[in-house]
This record gives C-alpha cells, sequence and structure tokens, in this order.
C-alpha cells in the first residue's frame, strides 16, 4: 500500500503537513459566511442560547480542511468539486483519538430502517423511530457544517468530525447550532421531528466521507449503540452500490445470469414537472441522486434542476 494513508492522517491532524496533497482551493466555497442567520426562524432564534457556542474563524482549523481539498459548503450535501481521493488504497481511521470526547449515539429511538436496498429503492442511512422533540446529539467532535432547511430531509445538521468523517441528522424540528460552530460528542443539536419527506418523527442518520455516503454500519454497532471498532478501515467498494443482476431463465427452465453483458436498451430520459425534486425522480426510478448526478454531470447536489429539463435515467 502507498504512503497515502501516512499522508491523509498527517493532513488531519497536522495542517501544515497538507502540502503533501493535492490543493485544489475553491475560494467561492470556502470562504462563504460561516454563520448563515437566514438558515434559522425568529422562533428557533428564540429558543436556542449561542452566547457560549464557539464558532470557528480561521478555515484552517475546520477539522480535515486541507484533506478535504480546503472546500467548505455550508449550502449543500455534496460538492461537485469533491472526488474520494484514493482509487484502489485502503484508508486507516482513528474513530476517538485520547483528546477528543467518547462516542455518543445520537438518539434514544428505535432503528426502522436499515441502510441498503428496500423494495428496490436504495437508503442512504438508516432511521430510527423518535419521540417529537427528543434530543438529537453530535456522534463525535467537530464542526457544524450545515444547519438548514434541505428539501426532502428536512432541517438538517452535517457536521465534520476531526476523524475525517460527516455525520448527517435530517427531519428535524428545531435546530440548535449554527454552520462553523464547535461542537462536542454527546452536545444537543437539535431536536426530532417530521420535517421533509416523512409522516411521523423520525431521525435519518448517514455518515459519509468526501460527500459519500457508507453503509454506517461498518462504523456503529446499532445493537450495542457503540462503536464497532476505533479503527475503521474504508476502501473505495466501501462506496460502490451493486447493481441488481437480472435473472433470466433457459428453455431448460434453468435460471442464467448475464452479469458482464453491456446494456443493450437505448439510454432512458425524464423531463423534469412541476414539483420534481431530484430525490423524487431517484425514488421513481429505483435509483439515488447521486447516481443521476454523475451520469447527468449535475452540480452541486441537483437541486438546481429546472422545469423541462432531460434527465438521463441510464
Amino acid at each position: 500500500m502507498r504512503f497515502f494513508v501516512l499522508f491523509v492522517l498527517m493532513g488531519i491532524l497536522f495542517p501544515g503537513y497538507a502540502q503533501l496533497l493535492h490543493i485544489d482551493i475553491d475560494e467561492q466555497s470556502h470562504n462563504r459566511a460561516l454563520s448563515e442567520s437566514n438558515l434559522f426562524t425568529i422562533e428557533e432564534l428564540a429558543q436556542t442560547d449561542f452566547s457560549e457556542a464557539i464558532f470557528i474563524k480561521n478555515p484552517i482549523y475546520i477539522p480535515a480542511f486541507h484533506l478535504y481539498n480546503q472546500l467548505w459548503d455550508t449550502l449543500h450535501l455534496r460538492s461537485e468539486a469533491l472526488e474520494i481521493p484514493f482509487y484502489k488504497d485502503t484508508l486507516k481511521l482513528n474513530m476517538v483519538e485520547h483528546t477528543n470526547s467518547p462516542f455518543a449515539f445520537p438518539c434514544s429511538g428505535m432503528l426502522t430502517l436499515d441502510y441498503g436496498f428496500h423494495k428496490k429503492l436504495f437508503h442512504a442511512g438508516v432511521d430510527f423511530e423518535i419521540m417529537e422533540d427528543a434530543p438529537i446529539v453530535s456522534c463525535f467532535d467537530g464542526v457544524v457544517r450545515m444547519a438548514r432547511w434541505y428539501g426532502e430531509y428536512g432541517k438538517i445538521v452535517v457536521i465534520r468530525h476531526f476523524n475525517g468523517l460527516e455525520t448527517v441528522y435530517a427531519h428535524l424540528n428545531l435546530i440548535s447550532v449554527k454552520p462553523g460552530q464547535k461542537v462536542t460528542a454527546g452536545q444537543l443539536i437539535g431536536t426530532g421531528g417530521k420535517t421533509g419527506n416523512v409522516d411521523n418523527p423520525t431521525l435519518h442518520f448517514e455518515i459519509r466521507f468526501f460527500n459519500q455516503f457508507f453503509n454506517p454500519n461498518k462504523v456503529i454497532d446499532f445493537n450495542t449503540r457503540k462503536l464497532v471498532d476505533n479503527l475503521i478501515v474504508i476502501t473505495p467498494l466501501d462506496f460502490n452500490i451493486v447493481p441488481i443482476i437480472k435473472v433470466e431463465t433457459n428453455n431448460q427452465g434453468a435460471p442464467t445470469t448475464h452479469p458482464n453483458d453491456k446494456p443493450k436498451e437505448s439510454p432512458t430520459f425524464y423531463i423534469v414537472k412541476s414539483g420534481d425534486t431530484l430525490f423524487k425522480i431517484a425514488r421513481l426510478y429505483n435509483t439515488t441522486p447521486e447516481a443521476l448526478i454523475k451520469l447527468n454531470n449535475l452540480k452541486g447536489d441537483g437541486s438546481n434542476i429546472q422545469l423541462d429539463q432531460k434527465i438521463r435515467i441510464k
């Protein structure tokens, strides 16, 4: 294995060593205001005391700032400029260092929907059934990257952690933090709700690396509500969604599969209608927003799709 792991860990722990990594500065992204008052309602601000909150003023103190190519987007869950920095390498990450607060489970609710395919739809995280206004806490120490309303996610908080991962907390009722605010594991970041595309109080929770989601069961044991291990190993395969292979039947009735066959059908397109979102289109065609973004070379998180725009599905 190459020296990539060493360079990455040095970039996380010692920002001065970031010169060893490729730096692609996006001035517009990382210079965005770290605090955006328009993301909060008057009622929320009235209930939240930020007087003792610690905000990061200098971007170099943002967790894994150089590892993430100095990109810090407070508006979008996924940035079009970010690519996973390894292709054939294995990356090892320590979840909690001795200087960090212990891991904290994000909520007290019951797991109701796991990561992966469900009825041919792909679920990018895990869902918990929770009580209305139940406390939601940060899993690790870190800095808030996003805190806003975000389409089907409803009110969302995204935290960049010092271990290099990002965690996503969606469908919140109340947001108690702001972008750029430093948080510790176990600190209240909001309360449970049913904002976005859910009918009942739900916490949708994701773990991401370089804006790419991967199986949170690799990090957290949701039965014991503890870390699987303090050291996790990430490979490129963790970010691949295994395709569903159609099973055919030959004239003897035996099933045959063709995993290596090239698709023969022509590309399929969808015309964006009023009220459509990329999430809604992805669910309609049993795919993911990330797959549509990549297939159509869309910018950002795809929220800027236009009426009558042609979207390629496959």
